[in-house]
């Protein structure tokens, strides 16, 4: 227990007690903002702030009447319930407020007058009875004549009268009183308000009284601002909404402009590319039967040219071996085209993949396609499912490493699982709220990325019993993601320039690179050299980039100069391959770590979006438009 030091009053708490003594110290922290009046205590100010606001919380449940303060809201009640707690200790007289019982105590106070006074009444004495019947009675020799019986009752009706006309009057004061104290109080806010505008006007510019009277809108506006948030957040959200379909619808606006635009310009290029390679080849065929008459001459058989410096003859050159290993050609004519109808051109889709079992799986539309054999000259082509019953598009498409199983994404944010040579779906898998547009598996283990920002990770063989493995970190739409050849590390690229290494145990990146300027799409390990990890750049990026993930570092950096869609390492040599976007729509070999251009091969009118790589390693598949084209890029000597 504290206690005061002044006064001895004991207090359970110590701000009860710092608040006691403020009435000893006069101490008045709490300060007024609009007449700078202060008070000891905080509920003090708070009920003189209602003076000026006007406020009146204390609502009568009865009549609807309100009241700034909770006592006068308990004086009001008496009223209903006809409650009267204060009561005469005389006359056991009962009154709802203390100040009526005070002015009905001084009817008893008034009767103990002294002898010598008996004969005045009091200037405050409603008693219609002169002095005469108050007077002594020796002074009145008429009264003295009455029976004293009749004289005892007439007096005994006299204060019965006297009391009646008390109570009469007191019953009118009581709602008198509180008119009279409503009426003021209503007074002082009106004489309050009048000064403070007065005051206001004086002090305040124009725009300042702009200000204040949209401050006071604002303020009777209050009571539908939980209303307006709440449309705010749902515009919020369908703002972000619109903003993703603008964009889409933006960047297909510009892909059909770019189509018309350049339609011409390739047919050009390509025209000229033809003539050329007709020039140089004749001129070669020229050049070798010009030397194979040399040879075959007479006079230069098993004889040196008078020219040459070498002491070995025509003879004995033939028997060595040849020198150097030749150069290898790349042809730019694809060796097979298909045609793709209703293959999507969308740069953040992934529909097209090349199964270990030799297999092209390719989404279009609303439907998955099987080609066998596509290497060879006949190629059979199958439908595996179609989802135009669902009113469902397919988005992505992924081979397991056995290849008998390929898994399809689609647009309201399923994972399909269907057995290629039963032409089954085995599984459907839920969890993702929007659509998957990028697939990767790790022997049993599938991981699905989409536009919700989220990565899934789920083992079909107990898709039920495991609970999946939510791994999240990218801010928007996740469009790649590659397994490193170790099957330990997980890269995911997003369409907020974000680059992430994932292990198998954390939920969390273990590594992150953030120099990218735009969506990355294109990711590739390399199978030759241990946590080496290239990644590409869209639109405002251009570049490929060079990572070692073993030490988080950035290796390499060659800007190509168009959007880059798609990587893929040469299983037999240090190169890699990459599609491009506009201006050309290039497919572009690379020779690691000089960088060299192997090659560029042209041909394609729309990006090229898509590319697969076949089992063997030698030949590639890309997609673009409504076509897919096959090329000889890589061998294996």
């Amino acid at each position: 227990m504290d206690e005061c030091e002044k006064c001895g009053k004991q207090f359970s708490r110590g701000d009860s007690l710092s608040r006691h003594m403020r009435t000893h110290t006069g101490e008045k922290p709490h300060k007024c903002v609009e007449c700078s009046k202060a008070f000891s205590q905080l509920c003090h100010l708070k009920r003189h702030i209602r003076t000026h606001t006007g406020e009146k919380p204390y609502k009568c449940g009865e009549c609807s009447n309100r009241f700034s303060q909770q006592g006068d809201l308990k004086k009001h009640m008496r009223s209903h319930t006809g409650e009267k707690p204060y009561s005469c200790d005389e006359c056991n007289k009962a009154f709802r407020q203390s100040s009526h019982l005070k002015r009905h105590m001084q009817t008893h106070t008034a009767k103990q007058v002294s002898p010598r006074n008996r004969g005045h009444l009091s200037p405050y004495s409603i008693s219609p009875v002169g002095k005469l019947l108050r007077s002594p009675r020796k002074q009145t020799r008429e009264i003295s004549k009455i029976p004293s019986k009749v004289k005892e009752d007439s007096f005994k009706q006299l204060k019965k009268f006297q009391a009646q006309i008390r109570d009469f009057q007191t019953d009118l004061d009581e709602p008198r009183d509180e008119m009279a104290q409503q009426a003021k109080d209503n007074d002082k806010r009106v004489k309050s308000r009048e000064a403070e505008m007065i005051q206001l006007e004086e002090d305040l510019s124009a725009t300042e009284r702009d200000e204040m009277a949209e401050e006071v809108n604002g303020n009777f506006a209050s009571k539908h601002y939980q209303a307006l948030q709440k449309d705010k957040r749902w515009l919020e959200a369908r703002l972000a909404k619109l903003e993703v379909e603008v964009e889409e619808e933006q960047s297909n606006n510009e892909i059909l402009m770019d189509k018309v635009r350049r339609n011409g310009v390739q047919m050009e290029q390509l025209t000229t590319e033809l003539a050329a390679e007709r020039s140089n080849n004749q001129k070669l065929l020229s050049q070798q039967s010009m030397l194979d008459r040399q040879q075959a001459s007479p006079e230069n058989t098993g004889h040196l040219s008078p020219y040459s410096l070498s002491p070995v003859g025509t003879e004995s050159q033939k028997l060595l071996p040849s020198s150097g290993k030749q150069i290898r050609k790349i042809s730019n004519i694809p060796f097979k085209v298909l045609d793709a109808p209703e293959l999507q051109d969308d740069f953040y889709l992934n529909l097209v993949d090349w199964s270990t079992t030799n297999i092209l799986a390719v989404g279009m539309g609303t439907c998955v396609y099987l080609w066998r054999g596509c290497t060879g000259n006949n190629s059979q082509k199958t439908r595996l499912c179609d989802l135009s019953c669902h009113g469902d598009y397919v988005t992505s498409v992924n081979w397991n490493d056995r290849g008998n199983l390929v898994a399809v994404g689609t647009q309201k944010g399923y994972v399909q699982v269907w057995d290629a040579m039963a032409g089954k779906r085995i599984f459907m898998l839920t969890g993702h709220s929007a659509r998957v547009g990028a697939l990767a598996w790790n022997a049993d283990i599938l991981s699905s990325g989409s536009r919700d920002r989220l990565i899934l990770q789920r083992d079909i063989r107990t898709p039920s019993v495991v609970p999946e493995r939510r791994l999240a970190g990218h801010g928007r739409e996740v469009c790649a993601l590659k397994y490193s050849p170790d099957h330990q590390h997980l890269a995911s690229g997003g369409k907020d320039n974000k680059l992430f290494v994932w292990n198998l145990t954390s939920v969390n990146p273990v590594q992150q690179y953030t120099e990218h300027l735009a969506a990355v799409k294109a990711i590739a390990w390399s199978p030759h050299q241990r946590g080496l990890l290239a990644s590409g750049g869209g639109t405002g990026d251009r570049c490929i980039r060079f990572w070692n993930t073993l030490t988080c570092q950035s290796l390499q950096r060659v800007d190509t100069g168009s959007q880059v869609c798609n990587l893929a390492w040469s299983k037999h040599a240090n190169e890699l391959v990459s599609t491009h976007g506009y201006p050309q729509n290039p497919i572009l070999v690379w020779k690691y770590p000089s960088l060299v251009q192997v090659a560029k091969l042209t041909g394609h009118s729309y990006r090229v979006l898509y590319l697969a790589m076949s089992p063997d390693g030698e030949a590639i598949v890309t997609g673009a438009g409504e076509t897919l084209r096959f090329w000889n890029v890589f061998s294996k000597t």
